[in-house]
């Protein structure tokens, strides 16, 4: 309960989220992050430590948490970018944990971002062979909902795959996919995509987002 991480393992993947706030023990901006684990690898990562450089040691938003470590704000971790906005950095900046079940995981992120908004709630279910990523929404000018992944998504026949997981958006055709390049905890240059999916849209609202592994796909690039 102190902790506020989520941590399920089901027969085709392994899940883990965390609630918390952000000024925790070697913080990152990272309220309501999460990860999917299938076959060992973080098919929906959370990127950990970058290299140690002066900056990472400046804790505060025009330090550690700006655009100059990649890593240590909520750009580089699978949570919303909420009317052009990032997670801000603090104890005041928190999740608020609604529900936990055996596979449910309900939190409150409203409170970790610095901008006034209705509501902004986000629901994970977890099913046997998917993860289902529900956000309830209300009082948002726009929002641009983030996944990370090291992997390279790639489509085939109009679907997105990212290695043998299926990422099933509302529509196909709003999914923007850049790629980023940063350097790691051992100052090697790594690369992670950002898939993003934006919407406008100021009354209440609910989307789902689903992560589905139904049978074994093998790709040949």
């Amino acid at each position: 309960k102190k902790a506020e991480v989520f941590v399920s393992k089901k027969e085709r993947y392994s899940f883990a989220c965390k609630g918390g706030n952000n000024d925790e023990l070697h913080n990152h901006n990272d309220v309501g992050a999460f990860q999917i684990v299938s076959d060992g690898k973080r098919l929906i990562a959370d990127i950990g430590a970058g290299e140690y450089t002066c900056d990472y040691f400046i804790f505060t938003d025009e330090g550690r948490y700006n655009d100059k470590i990649f890593v240590c704000n909520s750009a580089s971790h699978s949570v919303p970018i909420v009317n052009g906005k990032l997670q801000k950095a603090g104890k005041e900046y928190h999740g608020v944990v609604n529900e936990v079940k055996e596979d449910i995981f309900d939190i409150d992120l409203q409170n970790a971002y610095d901008c006034d908004i209705g509501l902004l709630n986000v629901k994970y279910v977890l099913e046997n062979n998917q993860v289902i990523v529900k956000y309830f929404c209300k009082e948002i000018d726009d929002i641009v909902f983030r996944f990370i992944t090291p992997y390279q998504p790639i489509i085939i026949d109009g679907e997105l795959f990212i290695e043998n997981m299926k990422c099933e958006f509302p529509d196909s055709d709003n999914i923007s996919i850049n790629e980023h390049t940063y350097s790691d905890s051992a100052a090697k240059e790594a690369k992670v995509y950002m898939l993003d999916y934006k919407v406008n849209n100021n009354k209440d609202f609910h989307i789902e987002f689903k992560f589905v592994f139904k049978e074994i796909i093998w790709v040949q690039l």
